[in-house]
């Protein structure tokens, strides 16, 4: 992923590529997690261009190509015909929002549990108070912990 990254960043180098009004300020154009992939841009049928491009060199040096099926763009503000026309050039589907990534949202929440209740063990316990009431405030009679699922989709909408 990271000969990914540099071929994303080297097009985002290039004055045809517009960012996302959210990423100019830190130039982030992507976030990968695990086997996943977050790229970040203007909805333009020029940056969308690059990007496509940057897959496919990619894709040439690894062999490595995102799976149409499995792949989405996520569109804020723009008109139906921007969407046709960047859907065409992707040849991926419109994603909705919000879109839930939870398999490492599950994997921390394990990993909290397990913590919980067997600390640096990290054994798997059945657990001796429900996970909600973990969850609640303190002032609820809880521990204030976050339920990642929830957190999860308030940082997510946050970057939308």
């Amino acid at each position: 992923m990271e000969i990914l990254a540099r071929i994303l960043a080297k097009k985002a180098s290039s004055p045809m590529f517009k960012l996302h009004w959210r990423c100019e300020k830190t130039k982030i154009v992507n976030l990968c997690f695990a086997d996943d992939l977050m790229i970040f841009s203007k909805g333009d049928p020029g940056t969308v261009s690059l990007i496509m491009q940057g897959l496919e060199e990619f894709r040439s040096l690894s062999g490595l190509t995102p799976s149409p099926r499995k792949s989405n763009i996520y569109f804020s503000g723009c008109s139906k015909e921007l969407k046709e026309n960047i859907l065409h050039i992707a040849n991926f589907t419109e994603g909705s929002l919000p879109a839930k990534y939870l398999g490492v949202v599950r994997d921390i929440e394990s990993l909290l549990r397990s913590f919980l209740w067997s600390l640096v063990e990290l054994k798997k316990h059945s657990a001796k108070i429900v996970w909600k009431k973990i969850c609640k405030y303190k002032n609820e009679g809880g521990l204030g912990y976050k339920e990642m699922e929830v957190w999860n989709k308030a940082a997510t909408a946050k970057h939308v």
